[in-house]
């Protein structure tokens, strides 16, 4: 069964700045999942990634921030009108004429 992480705080991602929640588990193992550009991490307990992360933890994001439902998809617009296909012109190997 798994167990959950204990949650740190929220850090900016490193990929796109969105803020992400830094979650730690049992070992000292930081991970971080980004909705944002679908990017997930992890850094390991004593390391220069760890040490980095923990370092930018103080950045402080709303709860309401994690919790905020999906944006709703705007009104759907009316398909464009699509033009037929123009007919394609003669080739230099076009000899033998269309429909041939």
């Amino acid at each position: 069964m798994a167990v959950v992480k204990k949650k740190l705080g929220a850090i900016p991602c490193p990929c796109c700045g969105h803020p992400v929640m830094v979650r730690e588990n049992d070992a000292g193992t930081l991970t971080i999942s980004c909705d944002g550009c679908d990017i997930s991490a992890f850094a390991k307990k004593g390391t220069d990634a760890a040490a980095k992360w923990r370092k930018a933890l103080p950045v402080t994001v709303p709860k309401e921030e994690f919790q905020k439902p999906a944006e709703e998809a705007p009104a759907a617009t009316p398909p464009a009108q699509i033009a037929p296909p123009k007919a394609k012109a003669a080739g230099v190997f076009d000899f033998l004429g269309k429909g041939a």
